[in-house]
């Protein structure tokens, strides 16, 4: 949902809806005649409507890859997800773009870099001369609809280009900043939603859904808080903000385990959401995605939160990739090939055998990689403007505003490693370079 400092949000008022209109039923005889005629010759079987193939990208708001039991997390349930990643390709080395909402969901849905697309602020709308993968896909014939429970990617930031069907559920009780005061589905309902949508749907579908659990204040149903044992703190609600400095060690633990709570909250609404398109028929003829638009700060480096630093906690994310259709995507495959999130869009298109707009900054997935593959991200807030490249073995975070820069050895999963003496380093120049390119 962005930084936990406010991001700029939607207009006042309730803001569920949906835009596709009602059509009035005709029978229009020489156009349905054509049709049949159409049909029956074959003549469009190379056409949108005869391609398949669905699409269900599902992002999940902040969530961080170390939550997954599939990433190597043994405390925290994650079934479904897990079971996604035993189908499909896991990639464990995946960066987001930038470390807030806005900026992600507009490089995820553009192919492009935070320094390109210029969705990088609190107050920049989509820009409407730059192509979305919505809009590609309605242009072959799909149904599309994106199901968002987060404020600052609704329609008033442009992000509802190509979705025949917007569902935005949440609302806002006053206009200005977003804060943790507004009335956000939950993932169940989110399920739910998007459950209704698919059956409506009569051909290749694009289902985009955000879904806010876990992000903060982190209130997950008593049903899933199994990691809160003995603890007698401060409740949650006094604790959610960054800003205490007096939290003790148990404090900070109980914080996670609240967030870890809630990522398990959100694993059974996706495997509601996967099973009933098994149950459908129609599991194995859809494309699934899941992913994260940025992660999350647990006091690693003296913050908790996102959207103030390029920190491997708050870029890393999980992607998961299942398409049994396709033999490149191969059951259970563990690929630890530098990957962004730009990387999707042109990945989709790819398997679908459909062309990319030009000058993309992603690439697809299932291309061969390179040793030479870094991942870039850019962070435009206020008090903030930082650029980070990386690749297999090391990191640079440049601020743009002092003109410092710290080059890292990479460790152990979301955690950069000592930093490296810049002066006369040359891996430190070989990274500035990559850096300015």
């Amino acid at each position: 949902m962005g930084s936990n400092s406010g991001e700029a949000g939607e207009s006042k008022g309730e803001m569920r809806y949906s835009k596709r209109g009602h059509r009035r039923n005709r029978i229009l005889i020489p156009l349905l005649v054509v049709v049949l005629v159409t049909a029956c010759s074959g003549e469009d079987r190379d056409g949108p409507q005869a391609n398949r193939t669905s699409i269900l990208l599902y992002v999940v708001d902040t969530l961080r890859p170390d939550s997954l039991g599939v990433y190597g997390n043994d405390v925290v349930s994650t079934p479904h997800f897990d079971r996604l990643a035993a189908e499909g390709v896991l990639f464990e080395e995946a960066t987001a773009n930038t470390s807030w909402t806005r900026a992600s969901m507009a490089s995820l849905f553009t192919g492009l870099y935070p320094t390109r697309h210029r969705t990088r602020t609190k107050f920049d709308h989509l820009p409407e001369e730059i192509p979305t993968l919505a809009e590609i896909l309605r242009n072959e014939g799909y149904e599309t609809a994106f199901i968002n429970a987060n404020p600052n990617v609704g329609g008033f930031f442009g992000f509802d280009r190509g979705f025949q069907d917007l569902k935005q559920l949440y609302a806002r009780s006053t206009p200005g900043m977003v804060d943790s005061s507004e009335l956000i589905a939950t993932c169940e309902e989110i399920t739910s939603e998007a459950i209704d949508w698919i059956s409506g749907t009569r051909g290749p579908f694009f289902l985009t859904i955000l879904s806010v659990d876990p992000h903060a204040p982190y209130r997950p149903p008593a049903s899933y808080d199994r990691y809160g044992g003995d603890y007698r703190g401060p409740v949650q609600g006094e604790f959610s903000s960054m800003a205490r400095p007096d939290l003790t060690p148990a404090d900070r633990l109980r914080v996670r385990s609240l967030y870890d709570a809630e990522v398990s909250f959100n694993d059974a609404a996706f495997g509601r959401l996967i099973e009933y398109l098994r149950e459908q028929g129609r599991l194995d003829e859809t494309i699934v995605i899941l992913t994260a638009d940025h992660g999350e700060e647990f006091w690693e480096y003296g913050r908790r939160g996102h959207g103030r630093s390029l920190a491997d906690p708050v870029i890393r994310v999980p992607l998961i990739l299942r398409f049994p259709s396709d033999p490149r995507v191969e059951r259970g495959m563990r690929s630890k090939r530098p990957v962004e999130l730009v990387d999707v869009l042109p990945t989709l298109l790819d398997l679908l055998g459909l062309g990319a707009p030009a000058r993309l900054d992603g690439a697809s997935l299932l291309g061969p990689g390179s040793p030479e593959d870094v991942s870039f991200s850019a962070l435009s807030l206020p008090g903030f403007k930082l650029r980070a490249v990386r690749d297999r073995s090391w990191k640079l975070v440049a601020d743009l505003r002092t003109g410092d820069s710290q080059l890292y050895s990479l460790g152990p999963p979301l955690a950069e490693g000592d930093p490296i003496d810049v002066d006369g380093s040359p891996v430190a120049a070989a990274a500035h370079k990559r850096l300015a390119a």
